[in-house]
Parts: structure tokens; C-alpha cells; sequence
């Protein structure tokens, strides 16, 4: 199983890299717009949808609002998001307003938990989870490549360092309801890995004096904070639906969000931060 594990991922890795530093943004669109396609899949069975009828339909609902907001960046120009004073604003609050009241679903569980309860409900908050991250890696990739792996290996290595020092240490619970074996421990490795990895993309990225370092240290405390959330959010869905993973296309890891979880919070909370810094 570990084999598995390491074998897909090593795969996994090998073919991001060349997407985000040898495709062009067309080609990195479509790369990672397939991903999603594949993640959006996945939601639908989250969502509650059973028969194939139903999952198809709810799936063409997300990518059909994800092509017109595309459309209209596009007409925008692909940095719209960023020289667009009104949609850049009605993005960033709208992002940040939904991630704070999931923050609190999260916290709160299991009350609250019959709001899941709709496939309504489920699918318009499928539209928030995996759009913004999306559209963030297509602008991000067309400004600048490595601003697209840094916030994946930021997360990925907190995510690894939360395991390892959870496994060791962990002894309080962090959500026992949503994830019995996520700890608060194993937050504080995470954070130790968000150290290690800002210390390391301060002076590789962004190359300020050291006046800047604490903001951007926040930033990524921050976006590894958010990441742990998402995750959580992923959990509550296959909690509601009693399923282990989000699906089996990828071998040792589960389904797609399985692997993206932590980044659809992460990756449009960076975003915003960066736009701020």
C-alpha cells in the first residue's frame, strides 16, 4: 500500500511540475481543468447524489457557472482579477466571507449538520470550494510559475509534518468528530513545517528586506490554517455520507479532492494574502 502510495504520488508530482513550469496558461487551463472536472465528479457523490442520472446533472451545474466565470475573466484579460478594482473586490470578499462561515461549520459539528442534508445546498457549495482554486492557479501561472508550487509545497509539507509529528506526539484531539486522527499536536508540526518552508520561499520569492518576513510569515500561517479547514470541510462531507474517500481514481490516495482538500481553502486565501503583501 505504501508502494502504491509513494509510486502514484512521485507520478503525480513529476507531471505538476512540467504543467505549471513547461505549459503554456492554455495548456495549464486545460490541464488543471480536467483535474477539477474529475474533483467536481467526486462532489456530486459527496453531495448526496446516488443514481447516475443525478450525478451527471448536478455535475454540468459547477463546471457550467466555472466556463462562464472563466469566460469573463478571459474577456478581462487573464490578470483581470488582479487590475479590476469591483471584481476584485466582489471576489476576495466573497471567498473570505465563505470560508470564515466554514470555518465555523467546521468547529461547530455535528450541529448544523442538517444543512448537509440538502443536494441543493451541497452543490452550491460545491461551486464555492472548487472554482476560486482553479481560476487562482490559472492567474497565478501566468504571472509567475513558481507562485503557483509554492503554495502547494507549503501545504503539502505542512501536511506531512502534521502527520508525522501527530503520529509521534498526538495526544488532544482536533476535531474527533471529523477526523479522529488529526491532532493538535500534529498543528503544531504543521507550523514548524510553515516555518521551514517561509524561511525558504522569503528569501528564494519574494526578496524584500527582513521588515517584510513577519507578514509574509503570517500570510502562510494563515493559508496552513485555512488548509486544515478545507480538509475538515472534506471530511464533514464524507462524514454525512458515510464514505471513506471522496472516490478511487488514484491509487493508495483515494479520489482527487482527497489530494486537493487542504488546497481549495488554501490556494484563494494565499491568493488574497499575496494581492494584500
Amino acid at each position: 500500500m505504501l508502494k502504491t502510495r509513494v509510486l502514484t504520488g512521485s507520478v503525480l508530482i513529476a507531471l505538476l511540475i512540467i504543467s505549471i513550469f513547461y505549459a503554456t496558461n492554455p495548456i495549464f487551463t486545460l490541464v488543471t481543468g480536467i483535474i477539477f472536472l474529475i474533483a467536481v465528479w467526486e462532489w456530486t457523490r459527496l453531495s448526496g447524489f446516488k443514481s447516475l442520472w443525478g450525478r451527471a446533472l448536478a455535475f454540468f451545474a459547477i463546471p457550467g457557472l466555472a466556463f462562464v466565470l472563466f469566460a469573463g475573466l478571459q474577456a478581462l484579460g487573464v490578470t483581470g482579477l488582479y487590475q479590476t478594482g469591483v471584481l476584485r473586490r466582489g471576489v476576495i470578499y466573497s471567498i473570505l466571507a465563505f470560508w470564515s462561515l466554514v470555518s465555523i461549520g467546521v468547529s461547530i459539528y455535528p450541529k448544523g449538520a442538517s444543512l448537509y442534508h440538502s443536494k441543493l445546498f451541497n452543490l452550491i457549495i460545491g461551486i464555492f470550494v472548487l472554482i476560486p482554486p482553479w481560476v487562482t492557479l490559472i492567474a497565478l501561472q501566468a504571472i509567475r510559475p513558481s507562485w503557483v508550487l509554492y503554495p502547494l509545497v507549503l501545504v503539502w509539507v505542512a501536511d506531512t509534518a502534521a502527520y508525522f509529528v501527530g503520529k509521534r506526539f498526538g495526544k488532544h484531539l482536533l476535531a474527533p468528530q471529523l477526523s479522529p486522527g488529526k491532532t493538535w499536536e500534529g498543528v503544531l508540526g504543521a507550523f514548524a513545517g510553515t516555518l521551514i518552508v517561509s524561511v525558504t520561499g522569503y528569501f528564494l520569492l519574494v526578496n524584500h528586506t527582513g521588515s517584510f518576513f513577519i507578514p509574509w510569515l503570517l500570510l502562510n500561517i494563515i493559508t496552513v490554517l485555512f488548509s486544515i479547514v478545507g480538509d475538515l470541510f472534506e471530511s464533514l462531507f464524507k462524514r454525512e455520507q458515510q464514505l471513506k474517500d471522496s472516490g478511487s481514481l488514484l491509487p493508495g490516495h483515494g479520489g482527487v479532492l482527497d489530494r486537493i482538500d487542504s488546497l481549495t481553502a488554501a490556494l484563494p486565501i494565499f491568493v488574497i494574502g499575496l494581492m494584500f503583501f
